[in-house]
């Protein structure tokens, strides 16, 4: 059996997707709080080491190439974080405020974190459409330049080239401050716990609520610990 504790729990879900269910059941955040090691994160979360490592070791190592997103290339990463994530984001985000507004209207008396969620949903959503648009238009296009280059076994002049490093940590920063936001919701609604005279409209929102964070954290995954890494490689590699 292999000794795991020592892993990082992100280094572990990047090797093998399929991990991030186990470690949600324990309620271990591989996305934001996902550097730190798994003893660590069974320490953090009072979760049982050797539980968790036997059903580590106990999950089939195969993973379907489709699933294997360590194994795509940076294009077709990208692709799939726009197209999926991206749409995703952009499709939802209304439909939280239509559900916040609402709950707030006809339970906000009551349920008085209600109307503070509201706010964080607003706040978080604008926030999140601006630096969508800074990937697409910014980081995405270097990160397609870095990988061409590297596929066409090129180089790119340093002369010509605008440092990635700088728009790539502002974008971890931001991930930083939705996973933050993201908790504070998580801790105003006790997880999603939806009250027994919930209205439709409180019942729909903790549902996608808790759909949104689950959608977001895979997305970051992507992007924090596989396509920018390797976009930081790249760089090493193409530009001289």
């Amino acid at each position: 059996m292999e000794n795991i504790k020592n892993n990082t729990v992100a280094g572990f879900v990047v090797n093998n997707i399929h991990t991030a269910n186990i470690f949600k059941k324990y309620g271990i955040d591989f996305c934001f709080d996902g550097k730190i090691s798994i003893e660590e994160a069974c320490i953090k979360n009072d979760v049982n080491y050797k539980q968790l490592e036997n059903e580590l070791n106990d999950l089939d190592i195969k993973t379907n190439f489709l699933n294997d997103f360590n194994k795509w290339g940076l294009d077709f990463l990208m692709i799939f974080i726009i197209h999926i994530h991206h749409r995703y984001v952009k499709m939802n985000i209304p439909i939280l405020k239509k559900y916040g507004e609402k709950a707030v209207k006809n339970q906000g008396k009551d349920y008085t974190e209600l109307s503070e969620i509201n706010k964080l949903i607003i706040k978080f959503s604008n926030e999140l459409i601006i630096h969508m648009e800074k990937e697409e238009t910014i980081v995405f296009p270097f990160i397609k330049r870095l990988f061409k280059a590297n596929k066409e076994h090129s180089t790119i002049s340093l002369s010509n080239f605008n440092s990635l490093n700088h728009p790539i940590k502002m974008m971890e920063e931001y991930h930083d401050k939705a996973g933050d936001i993201l908790k504070k919701i998580s801790k105003l609604s006790n997880k999603y716990k939806i009250p027994e005279d919930a209205s439709l409209a409180y019942k729909e929102l903790y549902k996608k609520l808790q759909e949104f964070e689950d959608n977001l954290k895979n997305h970051v995954h992507l992007e924090n610990n596989i396509l920018f890494p390797k976009a930081k490689k790249l760089v090493l590699e193409v530009v001289k």
